[in-house]
C-alpha cells in the first residue's frame, strides 16, 4: 500500500515537471558559482556554461560539447531553480559516413528543476535534482522526487523519495559517457525505467555529529537566562572527540520493473585523528535468497602547505560478505563514476579506488591521479591523471589521460581527452 502511494506521488511530481525533462547528463554545472541578476537589485538571476570536449582512443575519436543556462529566483527561505541546455556528440565508431557537421548528434535536456525552502533547521527540495542522501556511497543521482533534511543541535535527519528514469539519471541515455566510451560489453548497468514509477527509492537516515560543545547557559520557566556562580569558559570550549559522525539509514528500491524489492539497512561512522578522516559503513543487503553484508572503509588525508597549497589523498575499498551464496549486491543509483572510461559501481566489487590530489593556487592549476582496480573474474584497471588550470574566473582547461586495461579486452586502452569549459 506504502509503495501504491509513493508512486502515484512520484507519478503526479513527475508529469508536473516533465515539460521540459528530455535529457540529463553527468558533469557538474557551475552555474550557481556564477549566477548574477538579470536586472540590477532584482532576484531574478542567470547563468550560462559551454563546455567543448575532444578526445582519442586506440579505436576512435570522441567529440562532445554542452551549452546549459540557469535561472533563479530566491526570495526570504524560497527557491525556484530551473536549469537546461543542450548536448552533441561524436563517436567514430558509430557515427555515419560524410558527416557535414562536427557531431552525429545532438539533444536539448534539462538538468535541474526544482524548488527549495531552507531555514536553519530544515532543508526541503521538491522537483527534479541531484540527489546525494546522507550515508556514504549509496545514491549519488538525479531524480524526480524530494529531498528534505533537518538538523536538530547535534542530530540530523534525512528523507528522500524519487523515481529514477534512463533520460535523466546520472547514468542514463544522456546523463553519462559510456555511449562515448563503450568499450566493455555485457556489463551489469544500472536498470533504469522508461516511465515514472518503473525504478523508485527511498531513503530514511538518522545522524548524530558530536559538536563536542556544552551549554552554558539555560533558560529557566520565567524565561531568563540562568547563569552557574562556579561557571568557567572552558567548559564551553570543544572537547576533543575523534567521533565526527554516526548514523543509521534504511533504504530501499521498488516499482513495477523491480520484481522483488532490495532492502537495505545499516550503520556508518566518520572518525578524524591528526588530520586523517575515516571512514566505515556497513551494510546488509536483504533480498530473497540473496542476503551479503556490504562493507565500506575509506580514509582520507588532506596537508595544507604554507604556501596555500593542498595535497589530498584518498583510498576507498568496497566489498561484501555472503549471507546466501553468490549473493548478488547492485543498488541501482550509488553511481561511483570510479574510472573516467569504465565508471565502475557498486556492483563491480570487491574493488579499490586510490586517488591523490594536489592545487597550485597561484598559479590556479591542479593535478589529479587515480587508480581503480576490481579484484574479480574481469580484473578491470584503470588509470587516471590530468591537469586542470583556470584561466581568470570563468575559464578552465582540463587535459586528461588513462590506462584501461580487462581480461575481456584484447589490448592495452588509451584515452587521451582535452576539456574547455567556459562560465558566462
Amino acid at each position: 500500500m506504502i509503495a501504491k502511494l509513493a508512486k502515484y506521488f512520484l507519478l503526479i511530481l513527475f508529469i508536473s515537471t516533465s515539460f521540459v525533462s528530455f535529457s540529463q547528463w553527468t558533469c557538474r554545472s557551475k552555474l550557481g558559482a556564477s549566477l548574477k541578476p538579470i536586472i540590477k537589485d532584482k532576484p531574478l538571476l542567470w547563468a550560462a556554461e559551454v563546455t567543448l570536449g575532444e578526445g582519442f582512443m586506440n579505436d576512435r575519436e570522441i567529440r562532445n560539447a554542452m551549452v546549459f543556462l540557469g535561472f533563479d529566483y530566491s526570495f526570504k527561505k524560497s527557491q525556484f531553480y530551473i536549469e537546461g541546455g543542450f548536448k552533441s556528440w561524436y563517436n567514430s565508431l558509430g557515427a555515419p559516413e560524410n558527416l557535414k557537421t562536427p557531431f552525429q548528434q545532438s539533444k536539448p535536456g534539462a538538468r535541474e528543476v526544482f524548488y527549495r525552502f531552507r531555514d536553519k533547521k530544515n532543508d526541503l527540495i521538491i522537483g527534479l535534482h541531484s540527489m546525494k542522501i546522507d550515508d556514504y556511497f549509496l545514491v549519488n543521482e538525479r531524480g524526480m522526487g524530494l529531498s528534505y533534511r533537518k538538523t536538530k543541535d547535534d542530530w540530523k535527519y534525512n528523507f528522500s523519495l524519487a523515481t529514477v528514469g534512463k533520460d535523466f539519471s546520472r547514468f542514463g541515455t544522456f546523463c553519462s559517457v559510456h555511449y562515448l566510451y563503450n568499450l566493455l560489453k555485457d556489463r551489469n548497468l544500472a536498470y533504469l525505467g522508461n516511465k515514472p514509477g518503473q525504478t523508485n527509492f527511498a531513503s530514511f537516515i538518522v545522524s548524530w555529529n558530536p559538536s563536542g560543545k556544552k551549554k552554558s547557559k539555560a533558560v529557566s520557566d520565567d524565561g531568563f537566562e540562568e547563569f552557574s556562580e562556579f561557571e568557567s569558559d572552558d567548559e564551553t570550549k570543544p572537547k576533543f572527540n575523534p567521533l565526527k559522525q554516526l548514523g543509521y539509514l534504511v533504504y530501499g528500491e521498488f516499482g513495477s520493473w523491480i520484481d522483488t524489492m532490495p532492502f537495505y539497512t545499516g550503520v556508518f561512522s566518520k572518525l578524524e585523528f591528526f588530520g586523517v578522516e575515516l571512514k566505515i559503513e556497513a551494510l546488509i543487503h536483504i533480498k530473497e535468497n540473496n542476503n551479503a553484508l556490504v562493507i565500506n572503509p575509506s580514509i582520507q588525508k588532506t596537508k595544507e602547505w604554507d604556501n596555500g597549497s593542498r595535497t589530498l589523498f584518498s583510498l576507498g575499498y568496497f566489498n561484501k560478505i555472503d549471507i546466501d551464496k553468490n549473493a548478488f549486491v547492485f543498488p541501482s543509483f550509488s553511481n561511483l563514476f570510479a574510472g573516467e572510461a569504465l565508471r565502475m559501481d557498486v556492483v563491480d566489487l570487491p574493488l579499490i579506488q586510490m586517488a591523490g590530489r594536489h592545487n597550485f593556487p597561484k598559479y590556479k592549476t591542479q593535478i589529479k591521479a587515480q587508480l581503480v582496480k576490481q579484484f574479480a573474474d574481469t580484473d578491470f584497471q584503470e588509470i587516471d591523471m590530468s591537469v586542470g588550470k583556470t584561466f581568470g574566473k570563468h575559464t578552465k582547461l582540463t587535459l586528461m589521460f588513462s590506462r584501461i586495461t580487462a581480461k575481456q579486452l584484447l589490448e592495452i586502452f588509451y584515452l587521451g581527452r582535452l576539456e574547455l569549459r567556459i562560465t558566462i
